[in-house]
């Protein structure tokens, strides 16, 4: 029996709803290779577009192109990835955090689909020593652990490429600078986030990753937080993308 356009349709939505992309963010690598046939200017009709991928590579290679599909879920998610490539400089790198949600198997192929939109790494893809590893193992991507990071010999087991640590976790700025020197022993970076922490706890945060960026490289924080709370003043605002560390005595934020 014929399906009707509207079956089809229902068929691609079904398929293009659950996220990430059915398959994947970068362009046909066929299409990619006619990239030297192609001029800016040129015209493109994509028929059968999907979510997108194709059309939005061809208009980032200069082209006026319009992308057709019958799928109102790829139609929509096509749109999505357009104004996201829009949107970001070239040179952005994305973190991707799963806390763990993933098993061995999803988070191989979660990473492998998003890995061409530009991720920097991806933190806690999955749970436990064994399970990060056997992700690492099949990624191109920079693995990091977070809550895997508490775990008995986690520190030194050198299975990521990156550890996030934290000031509560660790009991305070001397215990991360402590634990970030065995990180460094295997090899691995670390970072330093926040567990939603109050001024207090970013600014003991902003110490400690002040104190490890003398002795090594720190790739990005994660300690912008404070503005997620409503009633609470911000005295460490982000300004061009940093947050400067607290000169006063102690801590350097009185009156918390």
């Amino acid at each position: 029996m014929n399906e009707t356009a509207s079956e089809r349709a229902a068929m691609w939505d079904a398929r293009y709803e659950p996220a990430p992309y059915a398959y994947g963010e970068a362009a046909n690598a066929f299409l990619v290779a006619q990239a030297p046939r192609l001029e800016r200017g040129m015209r493109a009709l994509v028929p059968g577009d999907g979510e997108g991928r194709n059309g939005v590579w061809l208009a980032e290679q200069g082209l006026v192109v319009d992308t057709l599909d019958l799928s109102a879920q790829g139609v929509a998610k096509a749109r999505r990835l357009a104004a996201v490539r829009a949107a970001a400089d070239p040179s952005t790198e994305l973190r991707l955090d799963a806390n763990g949600a993933w098993s061995v198997q999803e988070a191989v192929r979660s990473i492998d689909a998003l890995a061409p939109a530009g991720l920097e790494l991806v933190e806690e893809p999955t749970h436990g020593l064994r399970e990060v590893r056997a992700v690492r193992e099949q990624v191109a991507v920079r693995i990091a652990i977070d809550e895997t990071a508490a775990e008995p010999g986690a520190l030194a087991a050198g299975v990521a490429d990156a550890v996030c640590l934290k000031i509560s976790r660790c009991g305070g700025i001397g215990g991360l600078v402590a634990a970030a020197a065995l990180v460094r022993s295997t090899g691995a970076e670390v970072y330093v986030a926040s567990t939603l922490d109050g001024p207090l706890g970013i600014a003991a945060g902003l110490h400690a990753a002040a104190a490890l960026a003398s002795r090594g490289p720190v790739p990005h924080c994660g300690l912008a937080t404070l503005d997620l709370f409503t009633g609470i003043p911000n005295p460490l605002p982000v300004l061009a993308g940093a947050i400067a560390v607290p000169t006063g005595p102690g801590l350097g934020v009185g009156g918390f």
